[in-house]
């Protein structure tokens, strides 16, 4: 009886407390198991999270330098087409003007030869004069005033040779200078910008399309 009612409760809770004390180590390593894997999943999924943000990222940095890269090319592209433009007007212009100044010296010698031939005529019919009437004196004199005034005319027809040469010359100049402003232009530095060096060149620009309007 003694061993009945002492002994065996002792030794069943004895052994009561050593399964419980084993189960709760097998929970306790399940738990901790379980956080392990969990964990370790957790950082599985961040780090496809992050590796997903990044090919993202670096997807559209990679459409954005593209976008930048093409608009740039199409700038470079569209300006050296502008340039061929530019350089054939001002080719076509410059033939132009050749045509216009061989019309000119054409004309030029044709006047010239007029004069002489005017010249020779007056002074023929002079002489005829002179010998017809004898007025040597008054035929001389108004030979030396036509002469007078073809000299005149002469000079006059040279000056204007000249100022038409000038303007022609600075026609041209102006056209080929313009292309020059734009490329200038285009070649600023954001430096040279702030030194006063875009606003020079665009007043150039503006008065060389302005003289030769």
């Amino acid at each position: 009886r003694w061993i009945r009612g002492t002994v065996v409760p002792k030794v069943q809770a004895v052994v009561r407390g050593r399964q419980m004390r084993a189960r709760w180590v097998g929970r306790k390593m399940m738990d901790r198991a379980a956080r392990t894997a969990q964990r370790g999943f957790r950082a599985h999924v961040a780090c496809r999270l992050v590796r997903e943000k990044h090919e993202e990222f670096v997807r559209l940095q990679r459409h954005r330098h593209a976008s930048i890269i093409g608009k740039r090319l199409r700038g470079v592209l569209g300006r050296r087409e502008a340039r061929v433009v530019r350089k054939r007007h001002v080719g076509a212009r410059i033939a132009a003007a050749r045509v216009i100044l061989r019309a000119w010296l054409r004309y030029r010698a044709t006047q010239k030869f007029q004069a002489h031939r005017e010249a020779w005529e007056v002074e023929r019919a002079g002489l005829e004069l002179l010998r017809l009437f004898g007025l040597r004196d008054d035929v001389d004199a108004d030979i030396a005033d036509l002469l007078e005034d073809v000299k005149d005319l002469t000079r006059a027809r040279k000056w204007a040779r000249k100022r038409l040469q000038a303007i022609s010359d600075f026609i041209v100049d102006a056209e080929l200078r313009i292309p020059v402003v734009e490329q200038e232009l285009d070649r600023l530095e954001p430096d040279e910008v702030e030194r006063g060096w875009a606003e020079a060149l665009e007043d150039e620009w503006d008065r060389l399309k302005a003289q030769i309007a």
